[in-house]
């Protein structure tokens, strides 16, 4: 008898869809994403959403000069568009609460410890990734538009279609009769879609969504998201609204048939369909719109929380907050977050305001936003990029980035005018302010720009705290009591000459500046009389 034998293959890894998306997941994780983001739609929810009367915002302009949009394009790993929408929509407001910012924290913290769970979770959100999704705030913060008038008529000339073709059956010539017909609901479905065709992508999108949530539902909440528990309360709102609106968008795989589509095609031209679905489900919209409103939101949370876990993971350090009802700024070795490789500064100030002087590119106007922005981070998202933090709720103002404004004809300086005008009257609103100016007046001569400063400034810290960087040593003398005095210095290492980005105490006494000169070859007389006229000057 002879035994078959059998060539032994290697044993082939087949990896499905899942499997593939899975691992990418696992592979990206506390990576920085370096997609394109369009801040126009990123921004929809934020500029849509109505906003309580409580509700502090950090306003456009300080938001570019402290680059956000960067800051937010480095800690943003979301998946959806909701996520990012929510994420820049929490990191735009202050949370004045605390308890809430730590409630919040411990959100991130949980999607950071628990990778199963955290994989699962973003493995159904992966299904809401196209860009058409940041259009569903567009529908849901605004007001539903009105079902048309004489939107019975709809029902009425899809039903007589049906009914001439059902007939058919019985006497095949009234076929004929459903010509007409036919023309009537193509005239019909122009004109009633001119008014609401726009709506028709939102809402099938918005069903995929409601979909996404019905399974993000049934996943097994033992973390205690309080998220996931809103998605499961409202899914009998979700079930009911996926059903309405079930002709406005087909299932996936039928979707993908091209003779379902050409199907789709002639019910939705002759039969209507899409304008039936939208009168359908018009009144479960408008009736459960605040269902709808809380498990969109509570997918961008999730997601948007994920994210943020994901960017604490990829940081060496980073603290939480202690805020206190002083004006006391403290923190430990606290660095900026777009700086690859940067330099900590231990930092402190108690009941005054700073003057930070230095040589440009010495590192003062970056200084000043690092402190503003780990105070929004602070509020926003309750971590610090620093080993310690302890600081007021404060909100950040600031004038940084100015130019001429050549459409207006307004120069420089009247431009910066008009600016701290805008700073002195929030000032005088009362305390609870950081304000950020780069160089003071410096579109002005030193006489009236030393006297300017030195007024708006001792109105400014009466109440508030302010951070203003400037060359003019005489402001620490005018402002004395109110001000101290800080500085970042050039170092000099016989031919090297480098900055150390360290912060120090006091003003700046050296004469690096000078010396950059002799160093770059100036003639020695220029660099002696340079150095003569600083002594004299100083005195």
């Amino acid at each position: 008898m002879i035994i078959p034998t059998f060539t032994k293959y290697p044993k082939v890894k087949i990896r499905t869809r899942t499997q593939k998306a899975l691992r990418e997941l696992k592979e990206t994780w506390s990576e920085e994403s370096d997609r394109k983001r369009d801040f126009k739609l990123i921004s929809m929810m934020f500029r849509s959403k109505k906003k309580s009367d409580e509700a502090e915002i950090i306003d456009d302009s300080t938001w570019a000069d402290l680059n956000m949009d960067c800051i937010f394009s480095k800690i943003d790993r979301t998946i959806t568009p909701a996520g990012a929408q929510y994420l820049y929509n929490i990191m735009r407001i202050y949370e004045r609460d605390p308890s809430k910012l730590k409630e919040r924290f411990k959100i991130f913290r949980k999607f950071q410890d628990n990778a199963d769970f955290r994989e699962n979770i973003q493995l159904k959100l992966l299904k809401l990734s196209d860009r058409n999704y940041y259009y569903i705030p567009d529908l849901i913060y605004s007001d539903l538009p009105e079902k048309p008038r004489g939107y019975k008529l709809i029902y009425f000339f899809s039903f007589l279609l049906a009914a001439i073709i059902f007939s058919t059956i019985i006497y095949k010539p009234i076929l004929l009769a459903s010509i007409p017909i036919c023309i009537m609901n193509i005239i019909i479905k122009r004109f009633f879609e001119k008014r609401v065709f726009q709506y028709f992508d939102i809402l099938a999108n918005l069903r995929k969504l409601l979909k996404i949530a019905v399974r993000l539902s049934k996943i097994d909440n033992s973390l205690k998201i309080p998220e996931l528990e809103i998605i499961r309360k409202n899914r009998p709102v979700c079930n009911r609204l996926i059903q309405k609106l079930g002709f406005i968008m087909p299932e996936d795989d039928q979707a993908a048939d091209p003779f379902f589509q050409m199907l789709l095609g002639y019910l939705q031209t002759f039969f209507l369909v899409h304008l039936i679905s939208f009168c359908r489900s018009h009144e479960e919209l408008k009736k459960n719109m605040e269902s709808i409103i809380d498990v969109f939101e509570s997918i961008g949370a999730i997601d948007a929380s994920i994210s943020v876990a994901s960017y604490l993971e990829e940081l060496p350090y980073y603290s939480n907050p202690v805020f206190n009802n002083e004006k006391i700024i403290d923190t430990g070795e606290i660095n900026h977050p777009l700086l690859e490789n940067p330099v900590a500064n231990d930092f402190r100030i108690e009941n005054s305001s700073v003057l930070v002087t230095g040589s440009n590119m010495a590192g003062k106007t970056t200084f000043i936003r690092t402190i503003a922005v780990n105070t929004i981070l602070a509020q926003t998202l309750f971590f610090c990029l620093s080993k310690s933090a302890n600081i007021p709720l404060l909100t950040v103002k600031s004038l940084i980035r100015r130019e001429d404004d050549i459409t207006e004809g307004k120069s420089y300086f009247f431009r910066e005018v008009e600016s701290i005008l805008e700073i002195i009257n929030f000032s005088r609103k009362g305390s609870g302010y950081l304000f950020l100016i780069d160089e003071i007046f410096r579109g002005t001569n030193t006489v009236e720009r030393i006297s300017s400063a030195t007024a708006v400034l001792k109105e400014l810290c009466r109440k508030n705290i302010a951070m203003v960087t400037t060359h003019d040593l005489e402001l620490q003398d005018l402002l004395e009591g109110q001000f101290v005095m800080h500085h970042f210095s050039e170092q000099v290492d016989g031919e090297r000459y480098y900055f150390d980005y360290k912060i120090k105490a006091g003003p700046c006494s050296s004469r690096n500046a000078i010396k950059l000169l002799e160093l770059k070859g100036y003639p020695e007389e220029i660099v002696k009389n340079a150095l003569d006229l600083s002594k004299k000057f100083v005195e």
